[in-house]
């Protein structure tokens, strides 16, 4: 923000007088382009750093109602436990590879909607994978 007063300040002052720019040394020239380039570099790499460095986060409000996010390509970003039992309703065993691929859900996505699942009682966990709960 800092920056960006004294750009805007010094281009009003270069735009009312424009002979300030004239014969200026080269230690000013440089700095005059560090300050012009300086701020949309930095917003660029802070963009950057969000978009493509930042870990998803797995949100659990409540084992029954438990948000989970795992943006991914263009894949639905938010799942409930009720939203998994839905789509799994009248199975009898769900494996975790099987949650992945039905709901296009990461395999941590897919863990943390089992163990909610588990947690609040709607599927038991055995030695091959969850029966669920009727």
């Amino acid at each position: 923000m800092v920056v960006s007063i004294l750009y805007n300040s010094l281009d009003g002052l270069f735009h009312r007088r424009p002979e300030l720019l004239s014969n200026l040394p080269l230690w000013a020239d440089i700095s005059l382009a560090i300050l012009h380039g300086a701020p949309l570099a930095w917003v660029s790499y802070l963009v950057a750093n969000l978009l493509l460095h930042t870990p998803n986060r797995l949100v659990s409000n409540n084992a029954a109602q438990s948000d989970i996010s795992g943006a991914v390509g263009g894949r639905k970003v938010e799942y409930t436990v009720d939203e998994m039992l839905e789509v799994f309703e009248g199975v009898e065993r769900i494996q975790r590879k099987e949650i992945v691929e039905q709901l296009g859900c990461s395999p941590a996505t897919a863990s943390k909607l089992l163990a909610d699942a588990v947690e609040i009682g709607a599927i038991k966990k055995n030695g091959v994978g969850y029966i669920v709960q009727k």
